[in-house]
Formats: structure tokens, C-alpha cells, sequence
């Protein structure tokens, strides 16, 4: 018997974001992460609940891989929404830290 196994977000590597640090995602991935729309995926963005993109481009926005899976294990763990925004702010000022060096 031929034994099958699935590929996805967290099959795929996902799972450890010390392996890919760097790596960004799209938004369709993110959205499949996170089980939601776009919509609401953006109403979280500017509610200051989720992490603005990195703009690579004027049409062309990613999310780090490590800030998604920081966001999701948070969401998993029932954070308070006060605790999300201040892990937001958290990781966005990070990015300027990091971006500065």
C-alpha cells in the first residue's frame, strides 16, 4: 500500500522558521496560514493586529515567514488582543533594527 502524504504551510518546511529566517511569503500563503480572507486579513493590518507587509515593490508586498509563525503561535496561545498589538509593534521595530545594521 502506497503511503500519501501532503504538502503544505506546515509540511513544507514552514513549521521552522529558524531554517528560513529570510524567507518571504506571499499573500496567498499567509492567508492559507491563517485560515481567514483578505479582507479581514487586512482589517487586522490596520487594527494594528497583524504585521504590515514588506513592500519589495510598488505592486509586490511580502511577510516574513518567522512573523507569520510568531503571529500564529500567539493566536494559538489565546493572546489578549493588547498583548498582539504590542507583539506587533515588537516585530515591526525589529524589522527597522535589522534593516539599519
Amino acid at each position: 500500500m502506497r503511503q500519501t502524504t501532503t504538502t503544505g504551510p506546515l509540511q513544507s518546511g514552514l513549521h521552522d522558521a529558524t531554517s528560513v529566517p529570510e524567507a518571504l511569503l506571499p499573500i496567498r500563503k499567509v492567508l492559507a496560514i491563517r485560515g481567514i480572507g483578505r479582507s479581514r486579513h487586512y482589517e487586522d493590518v490596520a487594527a494594528g493586529l497583524y504585521p504590515p507587509p514588506v513592500k519589495l515593490s510598488s505592486r509586490c508586498a511580502r511577510w516574513p515567514v518567522g512573523e507569520v509563525l510568531v503571529m500564529v503561535r500567539a493566536a494559538i496561545a489565546g493572546r489578549p488582543e493588547a498583548e498582539i498589538k504590542e507583539l506587533v509593534r515588537r516585530l515591526e521595530s525589529a524589522r527597522t533594527v535589522s534593516q539599519a545594521a
